[in-house]
């Protein structure tokens, strides 16, 4: 099967990379800036804000699955409106309608779990109601519905994969990383110990339910949540992290801001089994 690789270059998708070159049985083509100098025979340079350059390469690849992992995430969604647009929210389109051109048979697509906003109590489903109060959540969800639409007239399926919380090596920006790389002199600033609540997924049980979301039975399209599943607040981060070494942080304010995903649905078509985080922290020890 070959699979295009959109994003490659970024940092979920060098962790898809590092997955994809263990897999005898698929081949890969990754899109990459045109500014990134290519490192591989795969690596393709395309301008994903690019309407008429990214449908040349996704017809040129001709492949059976697109795994898209581009876009411009968070704040910087708000920096620069036009762009984000191009990126986020255009190129699906543009994706979808190249695939279909292409003989394409599925798409699978990076979302966030910022389209449930922060203000749950619980951890929450594929069902549950979306709060779009950022760009960057709302442009998101824009994508999930251009393919979900595209998908329901035609013979394209897709998997939306609304992510949690990622974690690991390549992910400086996590506060998983910020704390262990705290020192006296650059605390981690924290908002609130007990009221701050997050869903941390490891960067690898990522790119494997990426990999399992491109060949599952499906017809038409599936949305899924990829997380742990296990609720961590701020406290029980900093008393996990500080088995590893001495961390420093100061805490802020209290903030209310709960998220955390149900992932039942993923274990039933995915067969996801994610490592918590205190699972990933015990085997570093080792």
């Amino acid at each position: 099967m070959k699979i295009l690789v959109t994003g490659a270059n970024g940092r979920l998708g060098m962790v898809v990379r590092q997955q994809l070159q263990r897999r005898a049985d698929l081949s890969a083509i990754y899109l990459i800036s045109p500014r990134a100098i290519p490192q591989t025979e795969a690596d393709v340079r395309a301008d994903i804000s690019d309407p008429s350059d990214l449908k040349q390469a996704i017809l040129f690849a001709e492949p059976d699955v697109i795994v898209h992992l581009a876009g411009v995430s968070g704040a910087a969604c708000d920096a620069n409106l036009k762009l984000s647009e191009a990126v986020n929210v255009t190129a699906m389109q543009v994706l979808c309608d190249a695939a279909m051109t292409a003989g394409t048979s599925r798409i699978v697509f990076s979302s966030t779990a910022a389209v449930y906003g922060d203000r749950n109590t619980e951890p929450v489903s594929e069902a549950h109601q979306v709060d779009l109060s950022s760009t960057y959540a709302r442009m998101k969800h824009e994508a999930e519905e251009i393919l979900r639409e595209a998908t329901d007239s035609a013979v394209l399926s897709s998997v939306a994969l609304r992510i949690f919380n990622i974690y690991g090596d390549k992910f400086s920006d996590s506060l998983v990383h910020r704390l262990l790389s705290s020192t006296p002199s650059r605390p981690s600033r924290l908002q609130g110990l007990d009221t701050f609540v997050r869903d941390y997924i490891h960067a690898p049980d990522v790119a494997e339910a990426i990999l399992r979301s491109t060949n599952v039975p499906l017809r038409g399209h599936l949305t899924l949540n990829i997380g742990s599943g296990e609720a961590t607040s701020n406290r029980k981060l900093v008393h996990l992290l500080s088995e590893l070494g001495k961390i420093h942080y100061e805490v802020d304010e209290p903030r209310a801001s709960f998220s955390c995903a149900d992932i039942g649905l993923a274990r039933r078509q995915l067969n996801f089994s994610p490592e918590t985080l205190g699972d990933v922290l015990t085997a570093s020890r080792r």
